[in-house]
């Protein structure tokens, strides 16, 4: 799995977000959800061993949820392979 852009930097910028918005009571927050796209089902998989997330599995992907306090949710999602995909397993048994 590679990161595009600094992991460190994007983890200060996050601190740094909500200090500003405890500083700031009167700048409204809309979003609370945090949407990470990955390449590979082999990649969730491994994010899945890592941590307890919530298993969830959509007509177009499979999406690993996590949720914090206030309502911010982190979501890592991989595109689910198509049931005329060439590319599943024999043994994998898709629900279209």
């Amino acid at each position: 799995m590679t990161d595009t852009i600094d992991r460190s930097q994007t983890i200060r910028g996050l601190r740094e977000l909500a200090d500003f918005l405890e500083a700031h009571p009167t700048v409204p927050i809309t979003a609370h959800r945090l949407n990470e796209f990955i390449e590979t089902r082999e990649e969730w998989d491994a994010i899945n061993k890592a941590a307890t997330w919530l298993e969830i599995k959509t007509d177009d992907f499979f999406v690993l949820r996590k949720p914090f306090a206030g309502g911010l949710v982190l979501e890592v999602n991989v595109e689910r392979p198509r049931v005329d995909d060439d590319t599943i397993p024999a043994n994998i048994h898709l629900i279209p």
